[in-house]
């Protein structure tokens, strides 16, 4: 579980530095708004996953489902950008859905 809070809280660091920069010139101010979501919904999915609440599933399965539609988005205009971003997304999923994960965190 210590994996899954470093890499949601580095997920988080990186979409606020420069997620916003990739989807915020190509998408304009719908694209900022988009990038700071997902990077707060990872923060705090790391920070529940760190104090091991239940809610912090929720939040990480909703920002792993973003992750794979803005990699999706990028995949679909062409960006090898997407890639990194998919991949994040799905073994945040993969992570999660696995029977240890949810046991700890109370699923």
């Amino acid at each position: 579980m210590i994996l899954l809070t470093a890499l949601d809280m580095v997920g988080g660091a990186w979409w606020i530095f420069f997620g916003i920069t990739f989807l915020w010139v190509p998408y304009g101010n719908s694209g900022w708004v988009i990038a700071f979501a997902l990077a707060a919904l990872s923060i705090v999915s790391g920070y529940g996953v760190f104090r091991t609440t239940s809610w912090s599933w929720n939040v990480g399965f909703v920002a792993g489902v973003g992750y794979l539609l803005i990699g999706l988005l990028y995949l679909a205009n062409f960006s090898l950008v997407g890639t990194p971003i998919i991949l994040f997304g799905a073994w945040t999923l993969y992570y999660l859905t696995r029977p240890g994960s949810k046991s700890y965190l109370g699923k």
